[in-house]
């Protein structure tokens, strides 16, 4: 492959780092995806997002301290290729054990679930999908025992990993700490040039045998159905389990299946989850939308304000008055030294 990536024309190369109060403002920022992230323990924790622009490519390095799901989707013009990079906990992609050494390769409109039970990082690249066609041309198509659907899942062989994650810790060092020499062109198409390459042989050349074979989402389009309707209708806030199996037009049982299998927990704990989330998006938001901690908790029927306030503290490590107080300073200006090395 020459360093024009089938012709992709020169777009210049800008590298951001970014830390987060909020996992919501993080993904706003993300890169090929429409995603929503809530929080489930721990949320108290600056996110990172390490981005630079590689051409028509981008890659995200990102970092979340806290256990969270995910729900969204790739858009529709963009392959992403995830590599997982450290975990402390559990981590699924679409019901998958992900780990460090797999790759995962969302298609064009792919939709993303996922569940983390602790520290997770990664590297993400988008990629024009004309141009990932390109490099299958190039390196040659995956076995099909790999692909189900819009997603697969690559368990690396050991030389493609090597190679893989060789480039991403030195496109990473460089980015992060010479952000102003990768402005350079000959270094720009360097990196362009060493991450596509090693992405695209990661997911394309695996050894025979070296692919983790995947056996579906089998609930993808459930979890889909009432994910739509949940932002279809968001003044609907108390809903019951029975709500959503009728819009997703299955029963509660396969409901709760789906549920436990993309986020690792049932429907109605999901619910007051990202209830809660929603809460704390509100008392971050630097408009003044409400006048109280109270105000944010009815406005979204939580009218138990001592269990809301308990539950909101295992969410998020502290009380809502003192997420609220964090507008004015404190606690999060602090808070964004312990990502040092990011």
């Amino acid at each position: 492959m020459d360093g024009t990536l089938c012709d992709m024309p020169e777009a210049g190369l800008q590298v951001r780092r970014l830390l987060f109060s909020s996992a919501d403002e993080m993904s706003r920022a993300m890169h090929g995806l429409e995603i929503e992230i809530n929080v489930l323990r721990d949320g108290f924790f600056p996110y990172g997002l390490l981005s630079a622009q590689l051409g028509e490519c981008v890659l995200d390095v990102g970092e979340v301290g806290a256990s969270v799901t995910a729900a969204g989707a790739v858009l529709g013009h963009s392959v992403l290729l995830i590599a997982p990079l450290q975990k402390a906990g559990a981590w699924y992609l679409n019901g998958l054990s992900c780990e460090p050494g797999d790759l995962a390769v969302f298609r064009p409109g792919a939709e993303t679930f996922a569940f983390t039970d602790g520290q997770v990082r990664w590297a993400a690249l988008q990629v024009p999908a004309p141009a990932w066609e390109c490099m299958t041309d190039e390196f040659g198509a995956p076995d099909p025992v790999r692909r189900r659907g819009n997603m697969e899942m690559v368990r690396l062989a050991p030389a493609p990993r090597r190679v893989l994650h060789q480039a991403l810790r030195d496109a990473i060092a460089l980015l992060r700490d010479y952000p102003r020499l990768a402005e350079m062109p000959q270094i720009r198409q360097t990196i362009r040039q060493s991450l596509v390459q090693a992405f695209a042989r990661a997911a394309l050349q695996a050894e025979l045998g070296a692919a983790t074979p995947v056996p579906g989402f089998l609930h993808g389009r459930v979890v889909k159905a009432a994910e739509d309707f949940l932002h279809a209708n968001p003044e609907m806030l108390l809903l019951h389990v029975a709500d959503l199996s009728s819009a997703a037009k299955v029963s509660e049982r396969t409901l709760r299946n789906a549920f436990n299998e993309a986020f690792g927990m049932g429907p109605m704990r999901y619910l007051r989850i990202r209830r809660l989330n929603q809460v704390h998006g509100l008392l971050l938001n630097p408009q003044g939308l409400i006048a109280s901690v109270t105000e944010a908790a009815m406005r979204y029927e939580f009218f138990d304000l001592g269990r809301f306030a308990r539950d909101y503290r295992g969410l998020f490590g502290e009380k809502p008055s003192e997420t609220w107080a964090r507008l004015r300073g404190g606690r999060g200006a602090a808070a964004a030294t312990a990502l040092q090395d990011f």
